[in-house]
């Protein structure tokens, strides 16, 4: 009976708080003494139950009614609930358990910390300072650091970094100009393509986003049959201009080295869903990303070169159920470009205003019947060439690898030679062993370490100016919809 009433005293809501907070503190400390914090939502100071990213954070100054400032919430500790079990898998198993010794009686960690952040916000939500504390400080800190553009006379050196930018612009449209036959072949071409699924049409699609976006913030959540639909029905071929090793698709694994590598025994394609604010909705977006075991040095003065190299490709969905924009980015955050659909263009005021402008490289095509993108990619370098529409029976080239579909969460916690596991990217996002001699050359723009790969909520995509792949309001920024030309009395446009 004494043990039940000290069992009982413990958990009375009084003490939950003050309970949830030793424990997280605790998780905290160990994360930070094994330096396993993982870095793709950042952490909301005095929150310890919530982290954020630019998404969120976009909702910070906006008045919220009490549903949407409970989803608000609800997303941010869905989070720091992720980010925990990926920082507890990756804990030595030492610290692991010396960590539960903190549990509640009866309960695991994922329940610890879903029970925890339950508490702690019906702690925090009824007291107006704190409310205002979290909208302060629900920030994600951005990828530039000024000091840097300070000390490397940035107004002066960025002059000549956006000169070299506009010409590889110049060269990457001349290279999409370029009929599909006249593309250069220096090796043989390799056609990666998905598993075969069924193809929705825009209506099913648009039935399913509208779906999932029925919460107080509208933001398109689909459970996971429907995820898995949504990404069957737009995942993209590739297609690899192939000179060895260095350009097939792999997996990224750590063995006994001090750096990861990427493996080829298999094809893997890494997705990630992510979202983006447009024109009073809030869009979903797909993102499959692809690994290569390095970017050759093209020779002793290649700064660009060097261990792993990688691509994502982005299908931002409309409400209609279409593709409104299509985009890419190198894993380090460099060369990003887009593509636009037929119902949006580039702001022309987007390519006259400071800093690095955006590159539509080719609008675009539509996809009708069981079309795929397909993205063509040059060897070495890795860099897009052209997309177009392609049916799967249409294998042109002799060698066609079905790849396998994978989540991106899995990179945070990979398995190590004894028994452990690890995350792919380092505590600041980088992952490690990829830093290139680029970055002697191009810190002036404040980006550290420029042609690394990064982990996604990492990737500032300008040198000059500040943009960054998640930014909230990254379309609405650059691009508008195509007005519908105004008919004439024969109701011809």
């Amino acid at each position: 009976m004494l043990l039940a009433g000290c069992s009982g005293a413990a958990q009375r809501p009084d003490e939950a708080p003050s309970l949830c907070r030793g424990y997280l503190a605790a998780m905290d400390q160990a994360v930070a003494d094994a330096g396993v914090r993982d870095a793709q939502a950042a952490g909301v100071r005095g929150f310890p139950y919530l982290r954020v990213n630019r998404l969120l954070a976009s909702y910070r100054n906006e008045a919220l009614d009490p549903g949407a400032l409970a989803q608000w919430a609800s997303l941010m500790r869905g989070l720091d609930r992720e980010a925990r079990l990926v920082e507890l898998a990756n804990l030595p198993s030492a610290q692991r358990q010396s960590l539960a010794q903190h549990l509640a009686a009866g309960k695991t960690a994922a329940q610890m910390i879903d029970s925890c952040g339950q508490e702690l916000w019906e702690a925090d939500r009824g007291r107006p300072e704190r409310m205002a504390q979290l909208r302060e400080r629900a920030v994600v800190p951005d990828e530039y650091r000024t000091s840097w553009r300070v000390m490397g006379l940035y107004p002066l050196t960025s002059l000549f970094v956006n000169m070299g930018t506009t010409r590889l612009h110049n060269r990457t449209r001349e290279v999409f100009a370029l009929s599909l036959e006249d593309l250069p072949v220096e090796g043989t071409l390799v056609r990666y393509a998905p598993p075969e699924s069924n193809i929705l049409s825009p209506a099913q699609v648009s039935d399913l986003l509208t779906r999932a976006a029925r919460n107080p913030l509208a933001v398109p959540a689909p459970d996971e049959p429907g995820l898995e639909a949504l990404f069957a029905a737009f995942a993209p071929v590739w297609e690899i201009d192939t000179l060895g090793d260095a350009d097939r698709i792999g997996r990224p694994a750590w063995s006994d080295a001090p750096v990861p590598r990427v493996v080829t025994d298999e094809a893997v394609v890494y997705r990630l869903l992510s979202h983006t604010r447009y024109d009073g909705r809030v869009l979903l977006q797909l993102n499959y990303v692809i690994w290569f075991p390095q970017r050759p040095l093209s020779g002793p003065f290649d700064l660009l070169g060097g261990h792993m190299d990688g691509i994502t490709w982005r299908v931002t969905l409309d409400t209609d159920g279409r593709p409104l924009l299509y985009d890419t980015v190198h894993n380090c955050g460099c060369y990003q470009m887009s593509f636009t659909s037929p119902g949006l263009r580039l702001i022309p005021d987007a390519l006259r205003q400071y800093g690095e402008p955006p590159l539509v490289a080719q609008q675009a095509p539509v996809l009708t019947g069981r079309q795929r993108m397909v993205i063509r990619i040059s060897t070495g370098r890795h860099y897009l060439q052209k997309i177009y529409a392609d049916a799967p029976e249409n294998q042109e080239p002799a060698t066609s690898i079905t790849y396998l579909p994978a989540d991106y969460r899995a990179l945070r916690s990979l398995p190590v030679a004894n028994g452990g596991r690890r995350s792919l990217f380092g505590e600041d996002g980088i992952v490690p062993g990829t830093r290139r001699a680029e970055r002697w050359l191009i810190w002036p723009m404040g980006v550290p370490a420029p042609g690394a790969m990064r982990q996604w909520g990492h990737h500032a995509i300008a040198f000059v100016g500040r943009r960054h792949l998640d930014d909230a309001d990254v379309i609405a920024r650059y691009f508008e919809p195509v007005k519908a030309s105004p008919k004439n009395k024969d109701g011809e446009q």
